[in-house]
């Protein structure tokens, strides 16, 4: 699967560099700034939608809740993992964001490196990814089997 980032502006105009079908992430702060697509149209298989905050750590006890949390990172896991194993499985996971600079890089990158074994160089050349998001995502790959990190030597 390749896994792609947008900003949410991009998504709303139609994505016009992914022609085939797809399935997509969607990060927002709010539940109500989503963007929302019904199946089937534009190519859209499937999609999640995911609600934190663009934060990298706690910095008020009140916001903790809002923070990217081990079940989102589950949630986005066995999404992915479901569809990776369909028989008639998409080609392409869309992940969007707010500005598709710092949430949606973050998920691009440890997916990447879960799913394809590649490196995610590119996303933090390119982009700010956040890195709870990032770090979390590859911990609970680790303890779920799905990513064994390389030992350094």
């Amino acid at each position: 699967m390749i896994f792609k980032c947008y900003p949410k502006i991009a998504v709303k105009e139609g994505l016009k560099d992914v022609v085939d079908k797809y399935i997509r992430i969607s990060i927002s702060t709010m539940p109500d700034e989503h963007v929302r697509i019904e199946p089937g149209v534009d190519g859209e298989m499937d999609s999640i939608y995911i609600t934190f905050n663009d934060l990298d750590k706690k910095i008020d006890h009140e916001i903790d809740e809002f923070l990217f949390s081990v079940e989102n990172a589950n949630q986005i896991l066995d999404f992915v993992e479901y569809h990776s194993k369909l028989l008639t499985s998409p080609t392409i996971c869309v992940i969007n964001c707010e500005a598709g600079v710092s949430r949606s890089p973050a998920v691009t990158a440890a997916l990447t490196k879960i799913f394809e074994g590649g490196h995610d160089t590119y996303w933090f050349l390119r982009y700010r990814p956040n890195m709870l998001v990032y770090r979390t995502l590859l911990n609970v790959a680790i303890e779920r089997g799905l990513y064994e990190p390389k030992s350094r030597k």
